[in-house]
């Protein structure tokens, strides 16, 4: 049992790390599960496979049936805690793309659930990890759970994922660090946006971004995350066909401000 049991979770932790690139689209744990709903059923090992996941505003679940006899689902359901402290054990061993999975999940403060099912008699055995015992494997190797998401590491995703849509006719194609500014280089399509009309009303357009941040996912966590850095965010626009170049300012304090409207 006990060897089964590992290889699923070590299995499970190869899994996690590799939806990473999948949400760098737009670092939703929705369109994450959403892409590997597209692949399912996934198998996992030889003895399990993915049937679903499932994401809600609370809650991301990972549906998995087991075969059985090879794994007893009674001495599953008895044990939620071992679950819980292997997964713990092996993610110290893990890599990369499953810390920034775990810190995303901790991050948008969603309970991260296993729900496993019996291949012959159906029998349900359930893992749970709140945010706060994600967060707390996440300090695992003694850093600060804030830590583990940085601006730096969202711009890698973002390079990575680059170009996708920030509003329409609109692409973030890049993003960069300086100082205390988060710059975002954006491609504008002159075909559908006059940049001359921008140029001459750039408040305008900065009021349109702060007021779709709570409606674009993507936008509205590099927003929390420059807010909670205290990172301003600066927009480079250039048209494709003009060439032409302008740039709007959003300050922490503008995106706290937009993030508080969106609680309202």
């Amino acid at each position: 049992m006990t060897t089964p049991l590992k290889n699923f979770v070590l299995a499970i932790i190869a899994l996690i790390a590799s939806t990473t690139p999948c949400l760098a689209q737009n670092m939703s744990l929705k369109y994450m599960s959403d892409k590997m709903n597209v692949k399912c059923p996934v198998e996992i090992t030889d003895r399990s496979k993915l049937l679903s996941t499932e994401c809600t505003d609370n809650e991301i679940v990972f549906n998995i049936e087991l075969k059985e006899p090879d794994f007893n689902m009674d001495q599953l359901i008895d044990n939620n805690e071992y679950w819980k402290t292997l997964l713990r054990d092996e993610y110290i061993k893990s890599g990369e793309g499953t810390r920034q999975m775990l810190s995303l999940i901790s991050n948008s403060g969603a309970t991260f659930k296993m729900v496993c099912v019996g291949s012959q008699t159906g029998k349900k055995a359930s893992c749970a990890f709140t945010p706060e015992e994600t967060r707390s494997i996440l300090s695992a190797n003694g850093a600060a759970p804030q830590e583990f998401f940085t601006l730096e590491n969202l711009i890698v995703i973002i390079n990575s994922a680059a170009p996708f849509p920030l509003l329409d006719g609109i692409f973030i194609t890049s993003a960069s660090k300086s100082d205390d500014n988060i710059i975002i280089e954006n491609s504008l399509d002159d075909a559908i946006i006059d940049i001359d009309d921008l140029i001459r009303n750039a408040n305008q357009l900065k009021n349109n971004i702060l007021i779709n941040i709570p409606y674009n996912e993507g936008v509205r966590f590099l927003a929390n995350l420059c807010v909670k850095k205290e990172a301003n965010l600066i927009l480079r626009f250039s048209g494709t066909q003009s060439e032409k170049v302008f740039y709007t300012v959003l300050t922490s304090k503008d995106m706290e401000k937009a993030l508080k409207r969106e609680r309202k």
